[in-house]
Parts: structure tokens; C-alpha cells; sequence
């Protein structure tokens, strides 16, 4: 059965969420590796990232390509895709020099989490249209669309994956806390769009994320035929096995703030 889920109807002005977030939801993490130098289209073209050597300078490591669908947040329920390249240095701050996090492209279905995501923590998401579909084996396929515009809907995505569970592996406890992996995000400014939802800053913020679920489950990944659209999404393939956090929990904490 497919199904396209309705945010709650958001008009100005948004509702302000201010951090710390407290997000529950089932939870899929696909594993990436990606090499220096990036390619260009790992970032959102509409909310370019100041690109210099010095807020730019990727180091690599672990990254993941993450679809969650949040049945609880404060601003509603809502879906969420999003690229995680790896590690970059930090320019600034506390944490200058050190190798942390850094969210390049992210889509979500709700004006209230795009709002307040910029606000709060320099996550620049964007609006996207989410499609779900569930076999009566567990199998899960989801496929993401450019958003609606001028109440026109796109039929081409420009992301669509098969998620399967791996039924014989048990399924574990998992939380970040107690994982050999730093989850601290440092996210650059970003500017203002056309959008009144979609609000800029001025300064650099990095804030820690704490993921766990009482059933984390190793999941097959298949990616599924969709037309390149660059402008959305890049031309890049994760690992064929990830995470399932089933009924998971995600804590954005308050951020701290710097200017370089």
C-alpha cells in the first residue's frame, strides 16, 4: 500500500520550536564513503554553502544518507531525507581544527521543520514531496519528489530506494552514547530563499546529536532507477547494508554559535 503523508498546514507565522528537539520515529541509515574532493553537487545549489578552502575542507570518514519517518516532533509528524558526507574541519570555535559532522543536502515535508531547523541549529532543508510503500513481508520503498509548485505535482523524483530488513540477525539495543562515533553536527550559515519558511543566519553552530532505539535491525538497500536531477540530489551510491532504528529517538541538543 502506498501512502503520502499530510503535514499539519503551517502559515506564517511559523511556530517557533526552539531547541533541544526530542524526535521518535523509525529511522533508516545507509552507510556512504566519499573521497576529497567532493563533487560540487553534494550541496544544495539553492542554499550554497560558502565554499572556501577554509569552511570546506572535508576529511573523509563515515558517512551516511539517513530517511526517517518522525511520528513525533515538536512541530508534527513529518519525513526526512538527507546526505551526510563525513567529516570537515571545524574553522572556528571551541571545537577549531577538529573533524566533525556536516549536513550537505536535506529534504523534509513540513514548512514547521524547515523553519525551525534553519533557525535552530543552520540545517538548510528544503520542502520535498515523500512516497511510502510497505509489503506484507516489512519491505519498505520510498520515493521523493521535487516539491509541488505552482499546484503542479512532479511525477519524476529524484530519489527512490528498497529498504529490507534481515530477518535472521536479531535485532539489538543501539544509542549513540555508547558508540565509538562522534556525532557532533557543525553547520556553516546559510543564506535566506524567497520563501518565508525558509529564514538564513549568520553564524557557524555545532550541536550534538544522540540517536538510540531498543531494536536496531541490519537492512538491505537497494537504490531504484530515477532521472538525474543534480539540482537535487547527487549521483552517489551508499552501501548495500545499513541500520534500521526501529521506533528510534533523535535529541538535537541547544547549539553553540561562532563567527569566523
Amino acid at each position: 500500500m502506498s501512502t503520502t503523508r499530510t503535514s499539519p498546514a503551517v502559515t506564517p507565522p511559523y511556530k517557533t520550536a526552539p531547541a533541544p528537539w526530542t524526535l521518535k520515529g523509525d529511522m533508516f541509515w545507509l552507510i556512504l564513503t566519499l573521497k576529497a574532493p567532493l563533487p560540487a553537487e553534494i550541496y544544495d545549489p539553492l542554499t550554497t554553502v560558502r565554499l572556501d578552502q577554509q569552511s570546506n575542507d572535508f576529511q573523509g570518514g563515515i558517512g551516511t544518507i539517513q530517511i526517517i519517518r518522525y511520528d513525533n516532533s515538536p512541530v508534527g509528524p513529518y519525513d526526512e531525507l538527507m546526505i551526510l558526507p563525513g567529516n570537515f574541519t571545524v574553522p572556528g570555535g571551541d571545537a577549531k581544527g577538529k573533524s566533525k559532522l556536516r549536513i550537505a543536502r536535506i529534504y523534509v515535508d513540513s514548512k514547521g521543520s524547515c523553519y525551525n531547523g534553519r533557525r535552530n541549529w543552520n540545517i538548510a532543508k528544503h520542502l520535498a514531496r515523500f512516497e511510502w510503500s510497505t509489503s506484507k513481508s516489512g519491505e519498505r520503498s520510498v520515493t521523493v519528489f521535487p516539491p509541488d509548485r505552482a499546484g503542479s505535482s512532479s511525477k519524476t523524483p529524484f530519489f527512490s530506494a528498497t529498504l529490507t530488513p534481515v530477518s535472521w540477525l536479531p535485532a539489538v539495543p543501539m544509542s549513540t552514547r555508547y558508540l565509538p562515533l562522534d556525532t557532533t553536527l557543525v553547520q556553516p550559515p546559510i543564506p535566506a530563499c524567497e520563501e518565508d519558511y525558509l529564514p538564513g543566519t549568520d553564524s557557524w553552530k555545532i550541536s550534538r546529536l544522540v540517536a538510540s532505539t531498543k531494536r536496531a535491525i541490519v537492512v538491505w538497500m537497494k537504490l531504484n532507477a530515477v532521472g538525474v536531477q543534480d539540482e537535487y540530489w547527487p549521483q552517489v551510491k551508499p552501501w548495500s547494508l545499513g541500520v534500521f532504528l526501529e521506533k528510534g529517538e533523535l535529541t538535537i541538543e541547544k547549539p553553540l554559535e561562532f563567527h569566523i
